[in-house]
């Protein structure tokens, strides 16, 4: 049975001002603690064909303005449109 020493975990933040990020460094913090391999990333940044391949992933994102997602996660793919829209509007 793997340990958490095993376990990698990817956390992925949007966010304008910051808070998403201090969010996302905060349970990076609980992770390393519980000794997993943690990764932390800006959701641009994130390779989309590891998206599928990677687990578990903890998605940390935040608004600005009137709802709308953070610069740093308007990213599009035609050939995945559903994969990091927003929930609701």
């Amino acid at each position: 049975m793997p340990t958490s020493q095993d376990t990698e975990l990817t956390i992925l933040y949007g966010s304008q001002t910051g808070c998403a990020e201090d969010v996302a460094k905060r349970i990076a913090r609980e992770g390393w603690r519980r000794h997993f391999k943690v990764h932390v990333q800006e959701l641009d940044e994130f390779d989309r064909q590891k998206l599928f391949t990677t687990s578990p992933i903890v998605f940390v994102c935040s608004t600005t303005g009137q709802g709308d997602e953070p610069d740093n996660m308007k990213v599009g793919d035609r050939d995945h449109p559903h994969i990091y829209r927003p929930i609701s509007r």
